[in-house]
């Protein structure tokens, strides 16, 4: 594949699915190799980073290696790449900082020296949680005794929040703005926190309910076969 298209045009139109690898190692070759500038490839690295994951997947790329190949790299640096972004994240950079300091340990660094590695690795940032990543203000925190006591004082509208959570609304925006209603109504913002807090921690409960049903069903499904 001939270099003729600006970053930005490759993500918006290149063939991702069939091989998410080959979508990041033709990027990389195109536009992280070694015959561009530093600054130039760290700004590329970074829009490939805050690509948005849509394309029209009108061009097609070219094959690099095989999936069983990239399937073999990746099982290893999987945990490799989150241990360097929580590294960093951790840290809490500046936004540019932080991306100057993956790109090094990514693609300028010993760490990976082949390209089917740095291609991973790169894959692995695309669906890494942490990434994009973005700097944060300092949280509030607050110690069990006090969340307990002001979550006592917001029970009834704790309970008109899980209610509003399962009403079944058609829209996510009407059931946004029931949840909106709710928060914006407290006093103050400690009690707007902890009732949010609360909100996560049902959602949260969800997910995990939903989780190990999804384990134990695939858990079933391979006694069946075995």
């Amino acid at each position: 594949m001939k270099n003729i298209l600006k970053p930005s045009d490759y993500l918006e139109r290149a063939n991702y699915k069939n091989c998410i690898w080959d979508f990041c190692g033709n990027f990389f070759r195109l536009f992280l190799s070694n015959d561009i500038t530093k600054d130039v490839k760290l700004q590329n690295f970074i829009l490939l980073l805050q690509w948005s994951g849509k394309s029209d997947a009108s061009l097609a790329i070219d094959n690099i290696f095989p999936k069983d190949a990239y399937q073999k790299a990746t099982t290893d640096i999987i945990p490799v790449v989150k241990k360097i972004v929580d590294n960093l994240v951790s840290e809490n950079l500046d936004e540019d900082e932080f991306y100057k300091e993956l790109f090094t340990k990514i693609c300028d660094d010993i760490l990976f020296t082949e390209e089917i590695e740095i291609i991973c690795a790169i894959t692995a940032l695309i669906f890494n949680p942490k990434i994009p990543y973005f700097k944060l203000g300092k949280a509030v925190t607050m110690d069990n005794d006090k969340y307990q006591e002001i979550s006592l004082n917001l029970r009834r509208e704790i309970s008109k929040s899980y209610f509003v959570l399962q009403y079944g609304y058609a829209q996510k925006t009407e059931l946004a703005s029931q949840l909106y209603n709710i928060v914006k109504a407290q006093k103050n913002d400690e009690e707007r926190i902890v009732l949010i807090a609360n909100i996560l921690g049902f959602y949260n409960a969800q997910m995990k309910i939903l989780y190990d049903k999804l384990k134990e069903h695939i858990h079933n499904n391979e006694d069946i076969e075995d």
